[in-house]
């Protein structure tokens, strides 16, 4: 993720909090923290890690009819990654709250209808790594041939070639 795209949204969008999401299945939903959103595209509720019947009610995260999009059939709920920008003096008042020690649990949740809190829709590759296993896991398919990323990219190849150092031949040791 281009982190300079999620920041130069947040301050286009005038928010004072903006965080960083992904249109996800029902599946992963569950397993997620999931938003909910206004006509506009404003977020106003957060469910984190809601039940798949919960799921089911709620059918998917942006109102039918919205000027907002960024889900799919396919993927109808719209999960946070965790990565969040926070105008300061948001971020001083909402660190001071009492309890407040949790993003998905408290700081965002209260944080709803206070402030104006937008989402930056991210549609290249990610992966939850909350856990241990999951960690793993994400790093396992990586290496596998027909994965989602590639950290090689071709226009920055001569760039990584000059920065390494120079390849020296092994030295024999005579006598040995």
């Amino acid at each position: 993720m281009d982190y300079s795209q999620l920041v130069d949204e947040h301050c286009d969008r005038h928010a004072d909090i903006t965080i960083a999401a992904q249109p996800v299945t029902i599946e992963d939903a569950s397993a997620m923290g999931i938003f909910r959103f206004d006509h506009g595209g404003q977020i106003v509720a957060f469910e984190e890690k809601p039940t798949h019947d919960r799921l089911v009610e709620a059918g998917q995260s942006i109102p039918k009819g919205s000027s907002f999009g960024g889900h799919s059939a396919d993927k109808p709920f719209v999960a946070s990654m965790g990565v969040y920008v926070f105008s300061r003096d948001v971020l001083l008042d909402a660190i001071e709250q009492e309890n407040a020690a949790d993003f998905g649990r408290q700081i965002i949740p209260a944080a709803l209808g206070r402030y104006k809190v937008n989402a930056h829709l991210f549609r290249g590759y990610w992966a939850d790594v909350g856990t241990v296993a999951s960690f793993y896991d994400a790093n396992i398919m990586l290496t596998q041939a027909g994965a989602p990323f590639k950290f090689y990219d071709p226009a920055l190849a001569d760039l990584h070639a000059r920065a390494l150092p120079p390849r020296r031949a092994p030295q024999r040791v005579h006598g040995a």
